[in-house]
Parts: C-alpha cells; sequence; structure tokens
C-alpha cells in the first residue's frame, strides 16, 4: 500500500486560530445573551433575534472564503516564456503543426 503524504502545513487564518475562536465564541455568547436579555421585557426584540440567526448562519460561510484564500496556489505557466501573445501563438502552431503531422 502507498504511503499518503501529507501536505506541508499551511498558515491558519486568524479566525480559525484559537484566540480567533475564542473572539467568535464570546461574540456568540454576548448575542445570545443580548436576545435572552430581549425576550424578558426588551423593546427591539426582532433586531436581536435577525442579529444573532443572520451572523450564526454566515459564520460557516465565512470560514469557508478563509480557508479558500490560504489554499495552496496552483503551479503556474512553465518558467522561460514571457507568457505573452506571442508564446501563446507559437504554442497553437506546433500544437496545429502536431496534428497535421499525425
Amino acid at each position: 500500500m502507498a504511503r499518503l503524504r501529507r501536505p506541508a502545513r499551511l498558515p491558519r487564518p486568524l479566525i480559525l486560530s484559537s484566540y480567533g475562536s475564542a473572539a467568535v465564541t464570546a461574540v456568540f455568547v454576548a448575542l445570545l445573551g443580548w436576545l435572552l436579555a430581549e425576550t424578558r421585557d426588551g423593546s427591539v426584540l426582532g433586531l436581536a433575534e435577525r442579529l444573532t440567526s443572520s451572523i450564526q448562519t454566515c459564520w460557516p460561510f465565512i470560514v469557508a472564503v478563509a480557508l479558500r484564500r490560504t489554499r495552496r496556489p496552483r503551479p503556474g505557466p512553465v518558467i522561460g516564456g514571457s507568457g505573452g501573445a506571442k508564446d501563446g501563438a507559437a504554442a497553437r502552431a506546433r500544437a496545429r503543426g502536431r496534428r497535421q503531422d499525425r
């Protein structure tokens, strides 16, 4: 069985570090406390409900965006060319020449 190599560790986004997670948890607890206080005799219960549910709903998308930004970059073009239209045209001409030879 082939051994799988673990990829090199990428830097973690700040919101996924232990400090970031603790800060987000504190925000969620504060919002929950505000929501509970508003359910007793508050005047802005609707606002507390909407804000709490919106932030908790959007959080997984924020994490996904943070993880996507820290992905390993894809390999770039072959080194040695200028990457301009001239190189692309030459590559297309070579490819057409190979197809005609077949």
